[in-house]
């Protein structure tokens, strides 16, 4: 009979102990290699074939709510923002001496609603500087002391355009192609939120924007002697502004055209004792009220 070894266990599982304890490994042959790398190569293939695939009917999906927003607010947008973009670049051009045979009265403009638009006359030449300029176009003291709705603030019914242009990004070609050229997941998750965030928050304004603005107030500040100053530094300044009223509902009729210089001196010890900022923030809003003033008084003859 064979004698039974003393030792626990089977003998290979044994001797692999064995090796172990004296650095001796098993080391997988050539063929397991490349098996083992054609096993890891096809499982990336088909996790990408797969994650392209979701990727694109992500795509798909986006665009498709995409175009149906387009093809609702996207044919009245367009056609307003082209008309009011060639009204601000037409009143770029060389002045042409005021016009108030047609202006409105004071009264039939405060019950109006609108969109306002305040920009350096050097930024008005084409669409892309338009667009430029107006994402810093902020509502100022003009419109405020133009417009008096005693019963709520100018700004309830003024919209600026900066407000249409931000409510409208996901319509823009730019946009788009972004999408289509979004390469993986993540990034394309971010238009989805993008997209979503519009259409929630967004696209109600802009559809409030384009069916009720029913007038076009266009301001339009002369550098004069120094082109390098910027908008807000030129506010605070005296300086001349034409000031433009369009009528939206008759395709951009020009209704008023005024050209003045918005100027307020300051009294008492607060612009004295306010810091530079404060200070030429006073300035500004103060120079912007009194153009807004002079402007509607046209409005009153």
């Amino acid at each position: 009979m064979t004698a039974l070894s003393s030792e626990p266990g089977l003998p290979a599982i044994r001797k692999l102990r064995e090796d172990r304890k004296r650095g001796r490994f098993a080391r997988p042959t050539a063929n397991l290699l490349l098996l083992s790398v054609a096993g890891i190569a096809l499982t990336l293939c088909v996790y990408w074939v797969i994650s392209q695939r979701e990727l694109s009917a992500s795509k798909s999906a986006l665009l498709a709510r995409h175009e149906a927003v387009e093809s609702t607010l996207g044919r009245e947008w367009f056609p307003l923002r082209d008309r009011i973009e060639q009204l601000v670049v037409a009143a770029s051009g060389p002045w042409r001496g005021d016009a108030v045979d047609n202006a409105p009265s004071a009264l039939s403009v405060d019950r109006s609603k609108m969109i306002y638009l305040r920009m350096n006359v050097s930024d008005s030449v084409n669409s892309a500087s338009i667009r430029s300029a107006a994402q810093v176009s902020l509502r100022d003291g003009f419109l405020s002391c133009f417009v008096r709705r005693p019963e709520k603030r100018a700004a309830d019914e003024a919209w600026n355009l900066r407000q249409a242009y931000a409510s409208t990004r996901v319509l823009q070609p730019e946009w788009v192609s972004e999408v289509r050229e979004a390469g993986d997941s993540l990034r394309l998750r971010v238009f989805q939120q993008q997209f979503d965030k519009a259409v929630r928050d967004e696209i109600p304004l802009a559809v409030d924007i384009v069916k009720g603005a029913q007038l076009f107030v266009l301001v339009l500040d002369e550098p004069g002697s120094d082109p390098s100053m910027d908008e807000a530094a030129l506010q605070s300044v005296a300086h001349p502004s034409r000031v433009f009223l369009f009528d939206l509902a008759a395709s951009g009729a020009e209704l008023m055209r005024v050209r003045r210089v918005g100027y307020a001196a300051l009294l008492g010890g607060a612009v004295a004792s306010a810091d530079e900022a404060t200070a030429v923030a006073m300035r500004r809003q103060a120079n912007n009220c009194s153009l807004g003033e002079q402007a509607r008084a046209t409005l009153l003859k």
